[in-house]
């Protein structure tokens, strides 16, 4: 006889990556009253939780996450594995396959957040087998897939809070972006070797460390299942994100578009942060027209005089801005180190924090750009008595608006939305328009496919011009494979 229970949540079996040292958990629980699966979620947690922060370029080199460390919530934790959530804690603890920091009394310590305490997985567990500190399992049980379909629910109602609003509704462009995702998929055999040459150093690559490139597989196999965080539009930069924003630039050549047989490569704007500037700072009636809401910055920006701006503006639409500035900093060793100093000390720098670190190369930008640095300074220092819109925009965790010292997250979320607009409102209706789809937006990058890079090209600058702006240097790069 059928049962007349009906359960609440449809679910389905999800893969979750646990430390690849770590032995059958089935075993390990037995004669307790532990659900195993409930623990491999924890321990998927704490996985996903160091990959994500290790694609943030903030966390990444942050001491706390180069050991291992994340956090999670006590409310997170007891949805997850239950109102008892301290008797998984233990049990892992106790079997050495978790590390959990506490204070020299012995109690759990807790950082910045509701309660959330500090966790690893015990790094014994994660010594590699072929190059990987993971392997991948399967979780079953209804009440545990029923307890993250709930996490999920949760999370997305904490997004869409009125006091802390961080994301937006989708428009109808971004639904079609959405929909033009399912076409994209990763040649995991190619991407499998990779991984082991890279984590055997046949394969070098320009990174400080290459254990979240390593880590990140999980992500890629995820994306072929079509098992992966839904998109999101933020509410600060207006930025359409999805999982392969997250994904390490490296797996891009193993990335395949469904019936395409061929490369794939990506068109971006070259300079891209820079170039925005340059737009905002000499055409600001046209930046008014994409971006009204800081309409009294562009004002006080119109009433400045130009003289140097429009060299700055040549070098950015250019794509030469990076090399201009490497010129001009005698004791830079090369692009990247320009690059890096131009962004974090010059563009998006706070005025009122760091000024010894960063005193020297912003003098020198003064010198050769006086007026620019004026423009840069009002888009950091308008208050909120000029720009009310600010005390909603920019909330620290506890939803409220620290005043000062996030005064300069203006000239950040002034450019982000500037492109996230021209990207939706011009580029991306006009490719759909040449019928140039499938293709994939990672910020001011679109992939295509390659014979199509030079008509995407072409589009991307004629959107430009009929902003009535110089349009930018638009740079293609295929994405061959290393192997």
């Amino acid at each position: 006889m059928p049962s007349k229970y009906k359960p609440k949540f449809n679910v389905t079996p999800l893969t979750v990556a646990l430390p690849v040292q770590l032995k059958n958990i089935e075993n390990l629980v037995e004669g307790t009253n532990l659900c195993p699966d409930r623990i491999k979620v924890f321990l998927h947690q704490i996985y996903a939780s160091w990959v994500f922060n290790n694609l943030n370029d903030k966390k990444r080199e942050n001491y706390f996450h180069k050991n291992g460390w994340v956090t999670l919530s006590v409310i997170r934790l007891k949805i997850l594995l239950t109102q008892n959530y301290s008797d998984y804690e233990n049990f892992l603890e106790g079997n050495n396959i978790i590390e959990i920091k506490r204070t020299l009394s012995g109690t759990k310590s807790y950082v910045a957040g509701y309660r959330c305490t500090p966790y690893r997985i015990n790094p014994i567990l994660l010594k590699p087998i072929n190059g990987r500190r993971f392997k991948q399992d399967k979780i079953h049980t209804y009440k545990a897939l029923k307890a993250i379909k709930i996490d999920q629910k949760n999370f997305n109602k904490e997004l869409k809070k009125i006091k802390v609003k961080k994301i937006i509704p989708f428009c109808e462009i971004h639904k079609k972006m959405n929909v033009m995702l399912s076409n994209f998929y990763f040649d995991l055999d190619k991407l499998d070797i990779f991984i082991f040459k890279v984590s055997n150093h046949e394969i070098e690559l320009n990174r400080k460390n290459i254990r979240g490139i390593i880590d990140s597989e999980f992500m890629a196999t995820n994306v072929n299942k079509q098992s992966y965080f839904k998109p999101t539009v933020c509410a600060f930069g207006e930025r359409f994100h999805t999982v392969f924003t997250r994904l390490p630039r490296e797996y891009r050549p193993f990335l395949r578009i469904k019936g395409v047989a061929e490369n794939l490569c990506s068109a971006d704007i070259a300079n891209c942060q820079p170039f925005l500037i340059s737009l905002i700072i000499n055409h600001p009636a046209i930046a008014k027209l994409i971006i009204p809401e800081f309409a009294p910055v562009l004002k006080k920006i119109a009433q400045l005089k130009l003289l140097t701006a429009i060299q700055f503006e040549e070098e950015c639409s250019n794509g030469t801005i990076y090399e201009f500035w490497l010129k001009n900093r005698h004791d830079l060793k090369n692009r990247e180190e320009a690059k890096n100093e131009f962004i974090k000390k010059i563009l998006f720098s706070s005025e009122n924090y760091n000024k010894k670190e960063n005193e020297f190369a912003q003098l020198r930008f003064k010198t050769l750009f006086p007026d620019v640095a004026s423009a840069i300074s009002i888009m950091k220092n308008t208050n909120e008595i000029e720009l009310p819109i600010i005390k909603k925009l920019f909330l620290n965790k506890k939803g409220k608006f620290p005043g000062k010292s996030y005064y300069h997250k203006t000239i950040s979320c002034m450019c982000q939305r500037l492109e996230s607009r021209i990207i939706t409102g011009l580029i991306v209706p006009a490719l759909i328009k040449q019928n140039l789809g499938p293709f994939l937006t990672v910020h001011d990058s679109i992939v295509i496919p390659e014979s199509k890079a030079e008509q995407v090209k072409s589009t991307i600058i004629n959107c430009f011009n009929k902003l009535g702006v110089k349009p930018p240097k638009v740079k293609t790069e295929v994405f061959e494979s290393v192997l």
